[in-house]
């Protein structure tokens, strides 16, 4: 066994028996103490600076699977999808990264494609890696050398790859500039929220390292201060989500009257744990506290995301998506020319919406139709042509759409 795991064994072996207590892990709210102010980012962390529940490099242990539900439960993980990205294009307004978003397209191939110049659909894996890398690194502050160390290409190349990528996202790189700015005139930075992190003494030891003429400290200090300041406001309003998440859930499981079903466990950066009972309202109960997590922002365009999983452990989960049932197929009266009318209960995309009419546009039909969703209407050509069957066939067989027709 490796130093490394005995280590870790050693460590977990001090922390986890505390919490250990008829098969819970953590009784939440009464054992284990979260903290707020202790914390720069700020995401909550621990008061007792308990172990972080990690897995090792080598997957030699999963720690996570030691972490059960109890019998008749299971343990339910909900976080929000892709949140830096998310945060980032909203706070920015980068306009690249916001069409992809609100269109439903792979954010790192939609980057890639305006980087290399090609159509969307001739992008690479290695090139959506690559995108990858720059997209999440750049906002840390990542340079062209970290490309190349990641990517295993050439400096020169990943010096080009570097500037061009800069070129494809400048509401992102004149948000970036323009915070560093700011943290070096005022001495501190907000999140979006209006959290502030002082970064006074930060300048303090820049300004100190250059009265002594140490000019190379100096200026390492100012590219660190340069960096917290892009990285702090998205790590810090990503830390602000999910703590009001928690309060909304924790409120939510109270008006509900669901709290001899839930249990809210422990919060993992961008991620909420719960163990929910496992009954016949599970799926039910699981994507409310996943709506109960997702808010509007103001001034945001991109709306936040969550994916749900679930499973017997912590270690081995499976993911629950939620169906798109069409509720409704109602024809108003018995004409020739009277429309199918498709009523969708609940919300989905106009990405979506344009995607299910190209379908059945391309199909042969004897009616005409018309989409409703939200409350808003989406009619087809006058000359299109759809039969009740073949909607209903389209919709479950080519996009997973469930149709329950009203009797």
């Amino acid at each position: 066994m490796s130093d490394e795991i005995v280590k870790f064994g050693i460590r977990q072996q001090k922390h986890l028996p505390k919490h250990l207590d008829a098969g819970w892990f953590v009784e939440a709210g009464e054992r284990y103490c979260f903290c707020d102010p202790c914390n720069l980012c700020p995401r909550v962390s621990s008061c007792e600076n308990e172990e972080t529940i990690i897995d090792l490099p080598n997957d030699s242990i999963n720690i996570r699977r030691a972490i059960v539900a109890r019998k008749g439960f299971k343990i339910v993980s909900i976080d929000y999808s892709g949140q830096e990205i998310n945060i980032a294009a909203n706070i920015s307004k980068e306009a690249t990264w916001i069409t992809a978003l609100l269109a439903g397209k792979d954010v790192h191939k939609a980057t890639a494609s305006k980087v290399w110049k090609i159509p969307v659909e001739q992008v690479t894996g290695h090139q959506r890696s690559i995108s990858k890398v720059l997209n999440f690194g750049n906002l840390y502050g990542a340079m062209a050398s970290t490309l190349s160390k990641r990517a295993g290409i050439p400096m020169d190349e990943a010096t080009q790859i570097w500037n061009d990528w800069w070129g494809v996202v400048p509401y992102l790189k004149a948000w970036i500039e323009a915070q560093g700015v700011f943290a070096l005139h005022n001495g501190y930075i907000s999140t979006y929220f209006g959290r502030r992190r002082n970064l006074k003494w930060m300048i303090e030891k820049m300004v100190e390292f250059s009265s002594k003429g140490n000019k190379k400290e100096a200026d390492a200090q100012e590219a660190f201060i340069r960096r917290t300041a892009a990285n702090s406001p998205i790590q810090g309003s990503g830390a602000d989500i999910i703590k009001i998440g928690m309060v909304r859930v924790s409120k939510g499981i109270k008006k509900e009257g669901l709290s001899d079903k839930v249990k809210m466990i422990l919060q993992i950066h961008d991620e909420l744990l719960f163990e929910v009972k496992d009954d016949n309202d599970f799926e039910k109960t699981c994507f409310y506290l996943g709506d109960r997590m997702i808010f509007p922002v103001e001034g945001w365009p991109v709306p936040m995301k969550v994916g749900i999983e679930y499973g017997d452990s912590w270690g081995k989960m499976v993911e629950l998506k939620r169906k798109e049932t069409v509720t409704e197929i109602v024809k108003e009266e018995v004409r020739s020319d009277s429309p199918i009318i498709v009523k969708i209960n609940t919300q989905v995309t106009k990405d979506i919406v344009s995607v299910i009419k190209k379908a059945i546009l391309e199909s042969p039909g004897e009616e005409k139709l018309e989409i409703m969703f939200s409350g808003k209407v989406f009619p087809l050509r006058a000359d299109t042509k759809v039969c009740s069957l073949t909607l209903k066939n389209q919709l479950k067989d080519v996009f997973g759409v469930v149709v329950e027709e009203k009797k």
